[in-house]
């Protein structure tokens, strides 16, 4: 498997594919509608990390479980949480249509990477992927071996208020593991990263969420 480059070529199918479906981002952009926002304890110090297991109500968070069956409507199976720098529960939180807000603070004053692990699907007819292999980061979403194109969903991710990805997914691209955003120390607030993650439209899903020093591995 190979990342996906954000070139001219996926842009150009996707948009051949899509133009109306382009038209809910703009109206995002116009209606006064507001991201759900993360709210830590005040005695709890703001983290490098994010697993979504604890202090979210029920209708917050989903399983691998709830997933599954999910997927299984739609012919397809879900890719486990990958477990990168050690978060790994199977509990994934809902990308609400409005977006999804939440602040990290990097351990050192210098260049950071923003590690997101998406919930990924795959057919269920396509051969399964070794976890070893489909969790090692990278800075794209992963073409998959798929006869079908699309449908495509996908996630806008906003650094202290820049843009720095759009990310796809459909049957022969999708997420596999984690997608590392790199965030220069010019674009700290005050130290801090605040991250909001807003989808094209339909309920997303996200394992964890981490800061690393480390570049994935090309």
């Amino acid at each position: 498997m190979q990342p996906v480059s954000f070139e001219d070529g996926i842009m150009a199918r996707l948009a051949s594919l899509f133009r109306v479906a382009f038209l809910p981002m703009t109206l995002l952009c116009v209606l006064p509608l507001r991201s759900e926002t993360i709210v830590l304890k005040e005695d709890r110090p703001i983290p490098a990390s994010l697993g979504f297991g604890e202090e979210l109500d029920a209708e917050e968070i989903v399983t691998w479980y709830e997933l599954e069956k999910i997927a299984a409507a739609e012919n397809r199976i879900v890719l486990s949480d990958c477990g990168t720098a050690g978060l790994q529960d199977n509990i994934a939180r809902w990308i609400p249509e409005t977006g999804l807000e939440f602040t990290l603070r990097p351990q050192s004053n210098r260049r950071v990477f923003l590690y997101l692990d998406f919930v990924g699907m795959i057919d269920q007819d396509m051969e399964a992927i070794a976890d070893e292999q489909r969790c090692r980061p990278a800075r794209r979403e992963t073409i998959l071996p798929s006869a079908k194109p699309g449908p495509y969903e996908w996630v806008e991710v906003f650094v202290n208020g820049k843009r720095k990805l759009i990310t796809y997914q459909g049957h022969d691209v999708g997420f596999t593991g984690p997608i590392a955003v790199p965030v220069s120390r010019d674009e700290f607030r005050a130290g801090l990263i605040h991250v909001r993650i807003v989808p094209s439209g339909r309920l997303l899903a996200l394992w964890d969420v981490f800061l690393s020093h480390s570049p994935p591995e090309e």
